[in-house]
């Protein structure tokens, strides 16, 4: 891996012209490398190895309850890309949807609405209509593809190697592990990150309003879909602006060139606004937003707990014992990657010592158990590595910024309580995807880059293996409770029936019970004249024998989540006999 040109043609101070003829002849170079027949085979064989790894999955199941929520709205609305309703079975009863099966499920003018941003579902919908469940992944699948395209491109910008970069982003990180789930966070990082190579110029130092214009734009449709992209976008304004000379006239230039970033990212939320009001008859998508910006800086212990999490999970236990053991995970990585990169032999040999010492200690943790590890450093070795080769290269400062300024106000506005049930920290995807492209700009010896690479493949691979597993036990796990021909079935883990939406039908009379009411519950069953009623509980959940009409006749295990025991109480009324 070879560095073309100094460090100081990308100093702001040098003006936009000298970073854009570098640029062109980066990209220029790169293109000499790269046929459009070279391209079109490696998308295509990226794609390939993706939709084998789905293959391997249950498509009826899904890696967190937002997920499943999606599934469900796809397979109710059959086919149509403007049907979005999931129907409610006991709206007679409970008109205001306080028991729904669905958490989190609004009533709008278009009906019962569970999903939280539309174009992905509505793209969706008339894939699985065409193909079956399976086709949900079609877009994920692409999406990660075109962030891999999207590194490659980055990385050829800051002189490094993207072919490299591309192979390592798409397998080796965790927009592996989200390729294979119908969730929007593989496109909103897809988009966010062409939204970071269209602003490259921009951000070092270009006055270019229409690269602004688009990049703002493609910001603000990566904000339909995550929240967080309205965060990196503040940020990227901020840093175009302050990538301005000090002359008078360049800086009418940057504050042109903010101004278009945030016209261009208002123009599609506005556009996305109408189409909520278009197809809900509401405002869905804002209201979500706004009410978790407006609980943002409550609960500063449970905030700090969170970031913790998110940044140093192993399992998402809100443990001091985990969190010191991953930094010192970490740690090990990150002097690993150093030492490994040193002239001295002896130190070169430490450095070979600490990368084998972390990775024996990540094949521990995955033969403990294959969960949930949701940590942006502890997921990505890659990120770890990033960060410490790049944090003294002066033509990565701005990318850096980028990745490192908006942490703290992801983890001060990130949705409280959804941190733990993922992998690698998906708030903080585009952070981590960013430093993972980072250490493929820095000259490094080639051994160096092959064993973090091998590291993080390792890493990835128990990520994917988590999907594959977790998507057949959840399936196995609902059909199951499907199988029983329970009148209705209420859970009392309120999320539990949204993770298993693919086995949703508005027919089925299931009901979730999120703060314990499981008499108003079963009263709405006994009118609904249900005599058989299946309660799903947490195993060691004390559930009464009489209750109303019902009485308990017998409790039996359940295995729907990974990790998690459950209990089936069957309660039959009292005038339908023994």
């Amino acid at each position: 891996m070879t560095v073309v040109g100094s460090e100081q043609h990308l100093a702001p101070a040098d003006g936009g012209e000298q970073v854009e003829a570098l640029e062109e002849r980066t990209v220029r170079r790169a293109d000499a490398r790269t046929t459009p027949r070279r391209l079109f085979l490696a998308c295509v064989v990226l794609c390939g190895l993706y939709a084998g790894l789905a293959a391997l999955k249950a498509p009826e199941g899904a890696l967190a309850p937002d997920s499943g929520g999606k599934l469900a709205t796809l397979v109710e609305a059959d086919g149509s890309p403007l049907d979005v309703d999931v129907g409610y079975w006991a709206e007679e009863f409970d008109p205001d949807g306080r028991f729904h099966p669905l958490l989190f499920t609004r009533q709008f003018d278009a009906g019962w609405v569970q999903v939280t941003t539309l174009p992905m579902v509505m793209l969706t919908s008339p894939l699985v209509g065409w193909f079956g469940l399976s086709a949900a992944l079609v877009i994920p699948i692409l999406s990660a593809m075109a962030t891999a395209l999207a590194a490659r491109a980055l990385v050829d910008r800051m002189k490094g190697n993207g072919w490299f970069a591309f192979w390592a982003i798409a397998l080796a990180t965790p927009v592996a592990v989200f390729a294979l789930d119908f969730w929007e966070h593989a496109p909103g990082l897809a988009l966010m990150m062409w939204g970071v190579v269209v602003l490259f110029g921009s951000l070092h130092g270009r006055i270019d309003v229409r690269a602004c214009l688009f990049g703002g734009a493609l910001f603000g449709a990566a904000a339909t879909l995550r929240s967080e992209a309205l965060v990196y976008l503040l940020v990227v304004v901020v840093l175009i602006f302050a990538a301005s000379g000090p002359t008078a006239s360049r800086l009418r230039g940057r504050a042109a060139c903010s101004l278009a970033v945030g016209v261009g990212a208002a123009g599609v939320l506005v556009a996305n606004f109408v189409l909520e009001r278009l197809v809900l008859g509401g405002d869905h998508r804002g209201a979500r937003t706004l009410g978790t910006a407006v609980v943002a800086g409550r609960g500063l212990g449970v905030r700090v707990q969170d970031a913790l999490i998110a940044t140093l999970g192993l399992s998402g236990e809100t443990s001091w014992a985990e969190w010191v053991f991953a930094a010192l995970l970490v740690s090990l990585v990150g002097t690993g990657v150093v030492a490994l990169g040193a002239r001295d032999p002896a130190r070169r040999r430490l450095g070979g010592l600490l990368l084998g010492i972390a990775g024996l200690l990540y094949v521990a943790r995955f033969a403990a158990s294959l969960g949930f590890m949701p940590g942006m450093l502890t997921a990505s070795p890659l990120a770890v590595a990033g960060l410490v080769v790049a944090v003294k290269e002066r033509r990565c400062r701005r990318i850096l910024l980028l990745a490192l300024v908006p942490l703290p106000l992801v983890w001060a506005f990130q949705y409280s309580g959804g941190v733990s049930p993922q992998w690698g920290s998906r708030y903080q995807l585009l952070s981590s995807a960013l430093l993972a492209c980072l250490f493929f700009c820095v000259p490094l010896r080639r051994v160096v880059t092959v064993a973090v690479v091998a590291l993080a493949a390792v890493v990835t691979t128990a990520g994917v293996a988590m999907v594959i597993d977790r998507s057949h036990t959840v399936a196995e796990g609902m059909a199951s409770v499907v199988a029983r021909h329970d009148d209705a079935v209420v859970s009392l883990q309120p999320n539990l029936l949204r993770e298993g939406g693919a086995r949703w039908s508005r027919e089925l009379h299931w009901l979730s019970v999120p703060d314990g009411r499981l008499g108003e519950a079963l009263r709405i069953t006994a009118r609904a004249g249900d005599d058989r009623v299946a309660v799903i509980a947490l195993e060691g959940t004390r559930l009464p024998r009489q209750l109303g009409e019902y009485r308990r006749t017998s409790t039996d295990a359940l295995r729907v989540r990974p990790g998690e025991d459950l209990i089936v109480a069957t309660y039959l009324a009292a005038a339908s006999g023994p």
